[in-house]
């Protein structure tokens, strides 16, 4: 079986270095690579570059994960891999704690020393950086972020497409509705709407976010 990082970036040279480990400790794939249609050199980060094209051709010897870490581009990033036939999957640190209760859907990461508790549900494609607490009963929806050293209580719903910044804390039982953006640092302590932007201690809604974009230029 082959690896496929769609996305030869930044989290893409993390996702290798996870996949070397991961290999180190159960020997899963023959090959790793880079997928992607932008970058220009055959080579990056020690391993090969090819594009789509080259990477549907291998069938059902290959299959990927989404390099990328904002909501909006890891869905587009997903459908294109699935037009394509190439199928989604996880991949998870072996220094991540995640509960033989917990259900992980396709093509999710676990990025190192994250704890994923008892009955969390994990959508598909979904992102969870380093050193991120999710205690039990939480839902991650799909192509949603949690970036480094987040915190979320029991019973959070975190639906689809959703950001949050490192080191934001989000109380229990609570819900972040589709497409919000949760800013670093950020204490939440009530119920956040749809399409949403908020920051601060408490936490409060600053904009709507209507591009989706999670870092404005």
């Amino acid at each position: 079986m082959k690896l496929g990082i769609y996305g030869a970036g930044s989290l893409g040279r993390e996702l290798y270095d996870v996949a070397l480990r991961i290999n180190e400790n159960e020997y899963k794939w023959d090959e790793i690579f880079f997928i992607d249609d932008v970058r220009q050199e055959k080579d990056y980060y020690f391993c090969r570059v090819i594009k789509m094209e080259e990477a549907k051709e291998c069938g059902d010897a290959i299959e990927a994960v989404v390099g990328l870490g904002t909501p909006k581009h890891r869905r587009c990033m997903a459908e294109t891999l699935k037009a394509n036939h190439i199928r989604l999957t996880n991949i998870i640190d072996p220094t991540a704690i995640v509960s033989p209760t917990a259900q992980i859907g396709a093509g999710v990461i676990v990025m190192p020393y994250s704890r994923v508790s008892s009955d969390v549900v994990v959508e598909e494609n979904a992102l969870i950086q380093s050193y991120i607490y999710v205690a039990h009963d939480v839902r991650l929806g799909a192509n949603s972020v949690l970036s480094a050293n987040v915190s979320i209580g029991g019973n959070v719903h975190i639906e689809n497409e959703c950001y949050v910044g490192m080191g934001a804390i989000i109380r229990e039982r609570l819900s972040v509705h589709s497409h919000s953006i949760v800013g670093m640092g950020s204490i939440v302590l009530k119920n956040i709407d749809e399409n949403s932007v908020v920051v601060g201690n408490p936490a409060r809604v600053i904009r709507k976010n209507d591009s989706g974009d999670v870092f404005k230029r």
